[in-house]
């Protein structure tokens, strides 16, 4: 059971217990060995430096849309014109105008995510199929975030993580983990499969004062350049969090319920 802050497995049992209790008093359910999955998730020596992390492929939709850290506080993710949720895999956009509305605000919410250390990632299911697509975002006119490394079908990628502008990067696969992170003032990082392969100069904005949309991006209320990917894991952190080892963790915890790749 998860009733105190340890157990013999050694995942966190008060993020677990929080979770579960959410997870009952919104009206959801998981099976047995995906809160073993869960737990050991947990382990993660970095979990706490997560402020939202959203596991969308289980086999309930509510969980789905509840953050695993920070449960009891954070707003549910908002369905916005019905993106489609599979058991077990997570969401799929339509490339029109369906999306995830997070109700995390990084400027009113943000606790580990700071204006130089944060990150923002996203574990994909299929590649997008669309020129100018973002996977996560939000921009006010000032500030951007732009994540997708795809962003023109191979040619390259766009990288802003509270940028005054759209820098490009190294495209790849919007597939598996993907992440643009801070860790200063003065790059813009990505990395792919727990690897670093952009590493870009770009001096910080203030955090964009705006809440972030999955499968597009928020420009001031407006969903902007919606996706058609799926998507089985989303998440806003601290710039600190190991690349290599979440990687493994989330491969860990994909390859247990099914949708790794």
């Amino acid at each position: 059971s998860f009733t105190d802050g340890t157990n013999s497995g050694g995942g966190n049992t008060s993020i677990m217990t929080d979770y579960l209790t959410r997870l009952s008093a919104e009206g959801g359910s998981l099976t047995a060995p995906e809160i073993v999955a869960l737990n050991l998730l947990t382990q993660n020596a970095d979990i706490g430096e997560f402020d939202r992390l959203w596991i969308h492929g289980l086999s309930n939709q509510i969980a789905a849309r509840i953050s695993l850290v920070n449960s009891l506080t954070a707003d549910l993710i908002t369905e916005v014109n019905s993106p489609t949720w599979t058991a077990g895999e997570g969401y799929t956009g339509n490339g029109v105008n369906s999306f995830l509305e997070t109700n995390y605000n990084s400027a009113v919410d943000g606790v580990k995510y700071t204006q130089n250390s944060n990150a923002n990632g996203f574990y994909g299911l299929t590649a997008s199929t669309g020129i100018g697509q973002m996977i996560i975002g939000n921009g006010d006119g000032f500030g951007f975030n732009f994540n997708n490394p795809n962003f023109t079908n191979g040619v390259d990628s766009i990288i802003s993580v509270n940028s005054n502008g759209a820098l490009f990067g190294t495209s790849s696969s919007t597939t598996s983990l993907n992440i643009n992170y801070r860790t200063n003032s003065t790059h813009i990082k990505r990395s792919r499969l727990g690897v670093l392969i952009d590493n870009v100069a770009d001096i910080s904005n203030p955090l964009v004062n705006e809440t972030f949309y999955i499968l597009g991006r928020n420009q001031v209320n407006s969903l902007l350049n919606p996706s058609d990917v799926q998507l089985s894991l989303s998440f806003f952190s601290s710039g600190a969090i190991d690349q290599a080892q979440f990687y493994a963790d989330v491969q860990t915890l994909g390859t247990t319920l099914g949708w790794a790749v």
